[in-house]
């Protein structure tokens, strides 16, 4: 509703409230009040203090008695409007009518109206509160008592979202299965229930066992979001043998478990000159990283990789050394650590 609609009505109803009193004034003195007359006066107190369907009654009993029609017609107007914006409050187009109820503020229980809009923003806007703060679940609450208000279904939608992802997650990590619990705590991307430490409480458990085969190719590919460097499939049994696009050659041992339990990393002389130093520091540090994503990030691991190579010291449960073979390549092993 425009504010020069409003306006309009405004002027209306002046102009009504003048014309009775004109009325009033010219009937001063005259002969004795007729049935209608009384009907009109008594509909213009019912009108004037909100009671409209009392008033239409009299209006009507009136029969055209001075200017009743127009009454009629404004009352007619809040009807409509007043059953438009009862139509958008099933429909939770609230802000609409909001206003639709504040233009006949006084027409039957509009007032009413109002007030459980403005609750319904309370609810939603205490929602938008608890979300930021990470509260979730207290959100959620709020966003299902402000029933539609704004965008409130959208915010369930998506905290519910994030529920089923920490379920999952807990279902995972409760299993052992510590990477698809990462993945599933990482999807929330939200701090839903503590799901930041329990990320960290599985990195730990990561960092004490070996990576799996597969969980190994997949992190190399990852490191190399580009594509331009991927790991081949070789052979994936007990004692697997793989090669990435650049040349470098990857042999290595899993256990019943498909962990990985030793794993030599390839450089040939010709691929040494090709990468160069600072080459052959990138690569192998990649290399490192897809052992453990979770141990370290990649800058780290290169600002440390003297310390990993020369077996100072270990990476998660990897012992790291570096050698060259009868050939001239460049071979850099990694063995898990055992316990004394």
């Amino acid at each position: 509703m425009s504010k020069s609609s409003l306006l309009n009505i405004a002027i209306r109803f002046a102009a009504i409230v003048l014309a009775v009193a004109a009325a009033c004034l010219l009937a001063a003195g005259c002969a004795p009040e007729s049935e209608e007359r009384k009907q009109y006066e008594a509909g213009v107190e019912h009108y004037n203090n909100g009671e409209y369907e009392l008033a239409k009654e009299c209006f009507i009993a009136a029969d055209g008695y001075g200017n009743t029609n127009d009454f009629l017609v404004a009352i007619a107007e809040c009807e409509n409007r007043y059953e438009d914006a009862v139509k958008k409050m099933d429909e939770h187009q609230y802000a609409e009518a909001y206003v639709l109820f504040e233009s006949i503020s006084k027409y039957s229980n509009s007032a009413e109206f109002m007030e459980r809009i403005s609750d319904l923003k309370a609810k939603y806007e205490q929602g938008l509160k608890l979300y930021d703060e990470s509260k979730f679940i207290e959100a959620r609450a709020c966003f299902a008592d402000a029933n539609g208000y704004s965008e409130s279904d959208a915010y369930i939608a998506n905290i519910d979202t994030m529920a089923e992802l920490f379920n999952s997650g807990m279902e995972y990590k409760n299993a052992g299965d510590y990477e698809n619990a990462i993945t599933a705590f990482r999807a929330i991307n939200a701090d839903f229930e503590g799901a930041l430490a329990l990320i960290e409480e599985c990195a730990a458990e990561l960092v004490k066992s070996p990576v799996s085969l597969n969980g190994f190719i997949k992190n190399y590919n990852d490191e190399y979001p580009g594509g331009s460097v991927s790991i081949g499939r070789g052979d994936l049994s007990s004692q697997f043998v793989l090669s990435d696009s650049q040349g470098i050659l990857i042999t290595g041992v899993a256990n019943e478990q498909s962990k990985v339990t030793f794993i030599s990393f390839w450089f040939s002389p010709g691929l040494m000159e090709e990468l160069g130093e600072n080459g052959y520091n990138e690569a192998i540090a990649h290399c490192i990283r897809a052992l453990n994503p979770y141990f370290a990030e990649y800058e780290q691991i290169l600002a440390n990789l003297s310390g990993y190579l020369g077996g100072i010291v270990n990476y998660g449960c990897m012992n790291i050394t570096t050698l060259i073979d009868q050939s001239g390549s460049t071979v850099v092993e990694a063995a898990v650590v055992t316990e004394s």
